[in-house]
């Protein structure tokens, strides 16, 4: 026997869905690479985003691409706050891990996770940055949805 549903019935369903959180993530501005290699040991267990950028300003005011982006980082969901940490690192000044990681272009975001690197973004692109997270948190077994 069939049966037939109204598609508002779907609609009410949608909106009754939690939705993660979109803010509370805080940006650690990092000076060098030395820096980033100790914040990496310190949030070992979470989700390290690091973003990549030129140096060629002082400040990051200034640099009219990064922030572009760093002000768009807010708009997406990276997973909960609590399991991800966001730092931003002048790129020239992490020679090392520019060469280990063959970083052509600025910004580049890298993903770390257990201290190794488990993806990378070129460029400005925060949906796909979001949905690596994303799926790298399902992944390891945490929960995206939940709210502390």
């Amino acid at each position: 026997m069939l049966r037939r549903t109204l598609t508002s019935h779907y609609l009410g369903v949608l909106r009754n869905i939690p939705r993660p959180p979109v803010s509370g993530y805080e940006i650690a501005e990092l000076p060098n690479e030395r820096v980033l290699r100790e914040f990496l040991a310190v949030h070992k267990d979470k989700l390290v985003i690091t973003i990549l950028h030129s140096g060629c300003f002082p400040r990051i005011k200034d640099d009219p691409i990064t922030s572009c982006f760093v002000g768009t980082l807010n708009l997406q969901n990276y997973g909960d706050p609590h399991l991800v940490r966001m730092a931003l690192v002048p790129g020239p000044n992490c020679t090392k891990l520019l060469d280990e990681h063959n970083v052509v272009t600025f910004p580049t975001t890298l993903v770390f996770h257990n201290g190794k690197l488990c993806d990378r973004v070129l460029g400005a692109r925060g949906r796909e940055l979001s949905i690596k997270c994303l799926f790298k948190l399902r992944n390891e077994g945490q929960n995206i949805f939940a709210r502390r």
